[in-house]
């Protein structure tokens, strides 16, 4: 009970913050004094603009699909204004829901931000049922909130799939890849943070592991993954973070991966064309995961639960399971 209650006393603290900081911040920094957007109803407008840390990818996803949830029980248009480190519209286009409209209003106080991040356990401020634009900054799954409070069924996979479809150059590698793999593989995805020295993630907290703790590491995830070739004796797609890793497992001949460098999203300030090819490996790894039979995650031993398996089972609607390896 104590410790939950400290949990709620420092939401609370943090929504101060991002009230009294961050969204004043951005009022002063993105919008401008105007009445002119008085009686119009307004839009839900999902946004990654560098202003913050968005988190990763399916964080972004895990957002964008609850707001578009509130989106359709409230009846307001859905925008997604998505264009930090790189514009999603490059690499997923609109499917069966016109979400990339331009026309997005910085009029004060009648289009104002909220901002999320960090209200995780009574997202209420997410909730409420506001009037003019709202423009949010979040990055959870509250789909369950949603569909409780609205008597609703809104199902994550279905919601991707209303929004989200492969740009034409996106879906021609993915139809390359699956011509080149088949459909007969296991996937499996391993998330080591900085711990073999890929420096993947910009937050101090992630060390790196010294060197004979590293190989050690390596040969006990490497194993794992031998086990499993193993035991459903078919080939492995492997998606990781860590290129230390890819290299180690290169020369098993039952290792298939995605070509290109592994990065997180949030870690870079600007697009170039290698991190443009970066960005397609992102795409292509979740939906050649999501091709597997299933779609195994590997954890412990200080690998990050990752969601991003997770997810892209969910978008394959493939069966999805954890290996703990301690």
């Amino acid at each position: 009970m104590l410790d939950k209650l400290k949990k709620i006393i420092g939401e609370i603290r943090q929504i101060r913050w991002d009230i009294f900081h961050i969204e004043r911040n951005i009022v002063k920094d993105s919008f401008h004094w105007s009445f002119s957007g008085g009686g119009i109803k307004g839009s839900y407008v999902f946004v990654c603009d560098g202003v913050m840390n968005h988190g990763g990818f399916f964080d972004r996803m895990k957002g964008i699909m609850s707001i578009y949830a509130l989106s359709k029980v409230r009846h307001r248009r859905f925008i997604i204004y998505f264009v930090h480190p790189f514009n999603l519209e490059e690499y997923l286009v609109p499917n069966r829901y016109a979400w990339n409209s331009k026309d997005i209003s910085f009029d004060y106080p009648y289009s104002k931000p909220v901002v999320g991040y960090f209200e995780f356990l009574y997202p209420w401020r997410i909730m409420m049922n506001r009037i003019g634009e709202v423009h949010y900054y979040f990055g959870y799954n509250i789909l369950d909130r949603i569909n409780a409070r609205y008597n609703a069924n809104f199902d994550w996979s279905a919601l991707y799939h209303e929004l989200f479809k492969p740009a034409p150059f996106l879906q021609k590698e993915i139809s390359a890849l699956k011509s080149k793999f088949g459909s007969n593989y296991l996937s499996v995805h391993v998330r080591f943070l900085n711990l073999l020295g890929d420096d993947n993630e910009n937050e101090s907290r992630y060390k790196t592991l010294p060197e004979e703790e590293r190989n050690k590491l390596i040969i006990k995830v490497k194993n794992a993954t031998i086990g499993l070739h193993k035991k459903y004796n078919i080939p492995l797609l492997l998606s990781t973070d860590s290129n230390v890793f890819l290299d180690a497992m290169r020369s098993e001949n039952f290792i298939l991966t995605v070509p290109g460098v592994s990065r997180h999203i949030d870690n870079e300030e600007q697009e170039s064309q290698q991190k443009k090819r970066e960005n397609i490996k992102l795409f292509l790894d979740y939906y050649m995961l999501s091709e597997g039979q299933q779609v195994i995650s590997i954890i412990g031993c200080g690998l990050y639960q990752s969601d991003f398996p997770k997810y892209s089972a969910i978008i394959g609607g493939k069966p999805f399971r954890r290996i703990n390896i301690e």
